[in-house]
Parts: C-alpha cells; sequence; structure tokens
C-alpha cells in the first residue's frame, strides 16, 4: 500500500523472522558488486519474478547451470553476499532466501533482469 511517499507492505515473517527490514535505496551506501555476483544474483532471483509463484530462490546448482559459473564458484560467490548484507549468523538455505528478497526490495536486481 502507497500513501503519499510512503510504502507500507506486511510480509509473514514466518519461522525465519531473523531477517533484515530494508527500504528501497537503503543500500545506496552498500560495496559494488562484481559483474559475476550480479549475474548470480539474477539467477538467485529468477524464481521469485515468473508468474508470482516462485516462493523459493534459485539453488546453487540452477544458478551454476543458468550462468555458467561453476558450483562451488557460486556458492563461494552467495556466501560473501550473505556477509555483505549482515546474514553470516543466518542457516544457508534462510540465508539464500533473504539475500533475494533483499536484493529485490533494495532494486539490486528488478524484475525485468530476472528473464
Amino acid at each position: 500500500m502507497r500513501i503519499g511517499q510512503t510504502s507500507i507492505a506486511f510480509c509473514d515473517p514466518g519461522a525465519s523472522g531473523l531477517g533484515v527490514t530494508l527500504a528501497p535505496g537503503e543500500l545506496g551506501i552498500a560495496p559494488k558488486f562484481s559483474e559475476q555476483q550480479q549475474r548470480i544474483l539474477r539467477a538467485l532471483c529468477r524464481p521469485l519474478m515468473g508468474d508470482g509463484e516462485g516462493l523459493t530462490p534459485a539453488t546453487d546448482a540452477e544458478i551454476a547451470k543458468a550462468t555458467g559459473i561453476e558450483a562451488e564458484i557460486v556458492t563461494t560467490e552467495l556466501d560473501h553476499l550473505g556477509r555483505s548484507f549482515g546474514l553470516a549468523d543466518m542457516p544457508q538455505p534462510e540465508q539464500r532466501a533473504e539475500v533475494a528478497l533483499l536484493a529485490l526490495r533494495s532494486g539490486l536486481v528488478k524484475a525485468d533482469e530476472g528473464n
């Protein structure tokens, strides 16, 4: 819902209510990500942007296949991205989902880039 310049959204925190809350544009002070990391982020988010039914981000193996980047490198890069977002203490599956959501919410990945 949008009221003036303020956007309000309710997201069910579910079992992983440990994540970071970010407003659009908050990552403006974050470090720049490499082209490889950006490709990995786009592939990670792709299932979340299709027809609205995707609930789970892509797996490391799916990202590797889509990008042509070795799976071990994908795993390492996603670990780095998780730490960059301050999610190092979060279990890996939840961390991947939170990285994807933060990338989408912050505008690092836009819906038109996912396809």
